[in-house]
């Protein structure tokens, strides 16, 4: 996996090792793009899920992730409006700033970008962009996390969305 882009932005002292740009992301940036929007917004969840727990197992003490998780999943099936789950978005970005480690930070942002997905599929990057970050700082293995993304977009994709309950907004009417 080429990851001479995050190596050079961390000789350059960046934060963000990662763009949505970066090549490691060349396969996932296409299939995200080509995804539809409840495909995306479920992905962005199922991820943000997944980063909540390696959060919760060093912050145990801090709800904010998964109750940004949950809010937005309720937010996702039209159970609560974006007001909540906005406000629990940004209670996880705000949790970052309580952090000190970078990977922490990271994770945080991860979680939030995730959860963000079900407002516009735009935000989709965001998350591997922040978690890949964390990744390379712990000298972790990238090219597994990126695999993890790209099969659980194909199975998602793949999903009967059907009869799945959706917030009106995802139907392409108001609320």
């Amino acid at each position: 996996m080429d990851l001479s882009d995050a190596e050079s932005r961390r000789r350059r002292g960046c934060v963000i090792l990662f763009t949505p740009d970066s090549p490691c992301l060349g396969e996932l940036r296409p299939m995200l793009e080509g995804a539809d929007r409840v495909t995306v917004a479920l992905w962005g969840l199922e991820q943000a899920d997944r980063v909540t727990h390696i959060l919760l197992d060093s912050h145990p003490e801090h709800d904010e992730p998964a109750e940004a998780v949950r809010l937005c999943r309720l937010w996702l099936h039209g159970e609560v409006k974006m007001p909540v789950a906005k406000r629990a978005i940004l209670d996880v970005h705000a949790m970052a700033k309580l952090m000190d480690d970078p990977v922490d930070i990271a994770l945080c942002h991860a979680v939030g970008q995730g959860c963000s997905c079900v407002h516009t599929p735009k935000h989709a990057l965001g998350l591997p962009v922040y978690e890949l970050t964390a990744v390379f700082l712990t000298g972790g293995d990238p090219d597994g996390v990126v695999g993890t993304y790209v099969d659980s977009l194909k199975r998602i994709s793949a999903e009967d969305k059907g009869g799945m309950a959706l917030a009106g907004f995802l139907l392409g009417r108001e609320g």
